[in-house]
């Protein structure tokens, strides 16, 4: 019902009502409506409303910041916001340094991928384990980044060269974990093949 009140909301409004009800949510920092407002609006239509995602992230407005992404990027990853093809993951990292984990955990959680690389293939994994930054990579990890990809020089995030001993450590455990669920996967496909083919072979029988 209440899912059917706001499409019935967005269908009667004009351009300009939508406009300014998200302002409305912005400054009330409602960021549930706020986000679900701007994605009705389209990014020529967008004129009077901040879209520095960057700002509403420091207010911990972290669905409204992957709002403003999506409009302006036409995708959740905010993918070449420079000219490092960086994304706002890597650019959240490269602002708030070791500090950054809790922004990244509001991204992640607003639907910002935690494994898409740059230009270099690095995925943010690979810059917060070469930094050091311990709790960031623990954050990306939580947030389902991929320990076991590798960039452009052929490394996983662990074997980054200043990856600190704390941080290797915490990824070796990653890639376990991730190859053990990598293997059950593999498993239980391959279960469903065989069980397939078994069906397939019991109807010929039958038929025959």
């Amino acid at each position: 019902k209440r899912w059917s009140f706001f499409i019935l909301l967005y269908e009667m409004s004009s351009v300009e009502e939508l406009t300014e009800l998200c302002k409305r949510y912005i400054r009330d920092k409602n960021d549930e409506e706020a986000s679900r407002t701007l994605l009705q609006l389209k990014l020529e239509d967008i004129s009077t409303i901040d879209l520095d995602w960057e700002h509403y992230v420091k207010q911990d407005l972290f669905k409204l910041a992957a709002a403003c992404i999506r409009v302006q990027h036409k995708d959740n990853s905010g993918a070449g916001l420079d000219s490092e093809g960086n994304t706002a993951i890597h650019v959240i990292i490269a602002k708030l340094g070791a500090g950054a984990s809790h922004a990244i955990e509001g991204l992640l959680a607003a639907g910002i991928p935690a494994s898409q690389s740059n230009k270099a293939f690095d995925t943010p994994l690979h810059v917060a384990a070469r930094l050091g930054y311990l709790d960031v990579v623990k954050a990306l990890v939580a947030g389902g980044a991929d320990p076991l990809k590798r960039n452009g020089k052929n490394r996983m995030p662990r074997a980054e060269l200043k990856a600190t001993k704390e941080v290797k450590e915490f990824l070796l455990q990653a890639e376990e974990a991730a190859e053990k669920t990598r293997e059950e996967k593999r498993a239980a496909l391959w279960d469903d093949k065989m069980r397939s083919v078994q069906t397939d072979n019991a109807c010929v029988l039958r038929a025959v």
